[in-house]
């Protein structure tokens, strides 16, 4: 009887700790309430609501058309993709690119993006990094320098057709990218504008298109710094320049981010800035009609001496700081040049018109 007793304890024991080890395995939930309802709604289901509205829903949300949103899938879908494991299913690619092209968007916090798309804020910020560096990789090609005499003298072509400017090769331009200063910096990144920064700078074609990012200087740097006949060569100068204005207002207006102090490690604002400056030129070439409507870029009316201006950046990007700098004797002579082409065999019939008008 004695022995039964000890047995049936003992039975008794070792079940009340098998009970309890399962209680305690069943309470380590890996996910929340919120991610647990992915099941009933999730991303790919708000993905596919706006992609079936005929109100260009889809379009406004991710920045991109449907039908490229399907190519970068085919693109670097196999790059973002994760294995399935017994223990929770992977985030599709179509939700990590989704999730990424919306921060780009919008700037809005990890935080917003993770009640929106229900994947931890954690996941998305490893999501971000990753699909801007596939992104990067498989679009490298939309900006690149000419490598070849014929490609520089393409877009040289090019700037004299549209813009009437001979043997430019390229607008160049810089700007501040206000972010919040990485820890331990000081005042490394903070510019001239009391703010923290670092510089973008770019070299766009005579289509809107960057052909040159550099991205990472700190904020502190600055730029380098009339007679009838000059005002004429200004007014043709500022003609052809405002072409990267308008690059960078393009780009301010499609990716949100900027509007934004980015609060990223230095090294993800560098992949994120760059990614976005890609899909700018990715966009321009497979969607220009929907990318660049005419009223983006500024708008000449010859006829009244008029100029409609464009989108600028004006308020999102700091422009870089103007220091006096000595110009060299090459510069000057280039210059001169310029001013006598422009107001000889170079000039244009409206350009006395468009300079009357400013008086």
């Amino acid at each position: 009887m004695d022995d039964d007793v000890q047995i049936s304890a003992a039975a008794f024991i070792i079940l009340c700790d098998a009970i309890k080890k399962k209680q305690r395995k069943r309470r380590r939930y890996w996910m929340t309430n919120l991610f647990k309802s992915r099941n009933i709604y999730s991303g790919s289901n708000l993905l596919n609501d706006l992609s079936l509205s005929r109100t260009g829903q889809f379009k406004n949300f991710c920045r991109i058309s449907c039908e490229d949103f399907e190519y970068l899938i085919h693109l670097i879908g196999h790059k973002i993709a994760k294995q399935e494991t017994t223990f929770r299913q992977p985030i599709p690619v179509k939700e990590r690119l989704a999730v990424t092209l919306r921060f780009l968007a919008t700037g809005d916090s990890y935080t917003s993006l993770m009640y929106l798309f229900k994947i931890s804020k954690q996941s998305i910020s490893t999501i971000v990094t990753e699909v801007c560096q596939a992104l990067c990789d498989a679009l490298k090609d939309y900006v690149k320098l000419p490598k070849t005499e014929n490609d520089w003298k393409k877009i040289a072509k090019e700037f004299n057709s549209e813009w009437q400017f001979p043997t430019c090769i390229g607008a160049v331009d810089g700007k501040h990218i206000h972010i919040v200063a990485p820890k331990g910096s000081g005042s490394y990144y903070f510019n001239y504008k009391k703010r923290n920064s670092i510089v973008l700078m770019a070299i766009s074609n005579a289509n809107y298109e960057f052909i040159m990012c550099d991205i990472g200087t700190n904020g502190r740097v600055s730029d380098g710094g009339l007679n009838y006949e000059r005002r004429i060569f200004n007014y043709r100068l500022s003609r052809a320049r405002r072409i990267i204005e308008n690059v960078f207002g393009i780009l301010v207006a499609r990716f949100r981010i900027f509007h934004t102090d980015i609060n990223l490690k230095l090294e993800t604002t560098e992949i994120v800035t760059l990614c976005c400056c890609i899909l700018h030129n990715f966009l321009c070439i497979k969607s220009s009609n929907h990318y660049i409507p005419p009223e983006s870029t500024d708008q000449e009316d010859i006829g009244n001496a008029t100029v409609t201006p464009g989108l600028a950046s004006h308020g999102v990007f700091d422009e870089l700081q103007r220091t006096p700098t000595n110009i060299s004797a090459n510069a000057k002579q280039t210059r001169q040049q310029y001013l006598e082409y422009f107001n000889g065999v170079g000039a244009v019939e409206w350009q006395d018109r468009m300079i009357v008008q400013r008086e």
